[in-house]
């Protein structure tokens, strides 16, 4: 996700402005300084702000000698290129975010929603209960492009208000125990480990220790496992604070 614009900064009376001295806040910005954008990202107005704080452009890179579109290409969480082609001066610049870190998940990273009340989340290692970033959608809120087709999928639109260009969805994968929690009836799991501490891994239906999954429904209650899978195996697991995302499957030994 990168918008490349010229910085013109044009003065009070909509004139072009003189031209920058060597002095000016493009060349003397560092990797870190932050930016309000009271323009557009196709024609920003680029001020410096005191404190980072949500909604601000942060300098990830400044580049001298270069003022080109390609000058930032390959920077890592660069949401902006501003190029001051007068003192040859290039900064990228990365979107500060409420939740920046999750803002800028990539595939493979994991989160977790920390403060459910107030629907905050964060990067976290990835560990049971938490999700995995399988798709990054970007320029768009709409999170209808996200696979649903497997079960534990849930999404995270981060809308961004003054520049839908940085508006971004997050496709995400619950982290269940075992790959159980994603199994359909008739899919084939390879059983490992004792009695009562059961894991599950998709294997194909042949070989030793192998299981089909009989049934399966979107609900967790441990006290219901052995009334619903009957003579059946039973497992089950429902993340904290998703219980639409809970499951119990039924399987038995090929």
């Amino acid at each position: 996700m990168l918008a490349t614009a010229v910085v013109l900064n044009r003065g009070d009376d909509g004139t072009d402005p003189p031209e920058p001295s060597s002095g000016s806040e493009a060349v003397q910005a560092e990797e870190g300084d932050c930016f309000a954008n009271e323009g557009s990202l196709r024609d920003p107005e680029l001020t410096p702000m005191g404190e980072c704080e949500s909604g601000a452009f942060e300098v990830l890179r400044v580049v001298h000698g270069s003022a080109a579109e390609a000058a930032c290409e390959g920077t890592p969480l660069s949401d902006l290129t501003a190029v001051q082609p007068e003192q040859d001066v290039t900064l990228c610049l990365t979107y500060r975010h409420g939740e920046e870190d999750v803002y800028h998940a990539r595939e493979g990273d994991c989160v977790e929603e920390y403060d459910f009340g107030d629907d905050r989340w964060m990067l976290e290692d990835c560990s049971t209960g938490d999700f995995t970033v399988v798709e990054r959608l970007e320029g768009t809120s709409d999170d209808s492009g996200c696979d649903r087709s497997r079960p534990g999928s849930y999404s995270r639109p981060y809308p961004v208000e003054s520049w839908p260009e940085l508006d971004t969805v997050l496709c995400l994968s619950a982290n269940h125990p075992s790959d159980i929690g994603y199994a359909q009836p008739s899919d084939c799991l390879r059983v490992s480990g004792p009695e009562g501490h059961r894991s599950f891994e998709f294997a194909d239906c042949d070989g030793a220790d192998i299981a089909t999954v009989t049934q399966r429904k979107n609900s967790y209650d441990a006290d219901d496992i052995d009334a619903y899978c009957g003579r059946d195996g039973g497992s089950g697991f429902s993340p904290e604070g998703f219980p639409e995302l809970a499951y119990t499957a039924c399987w038995r030994f090929l």
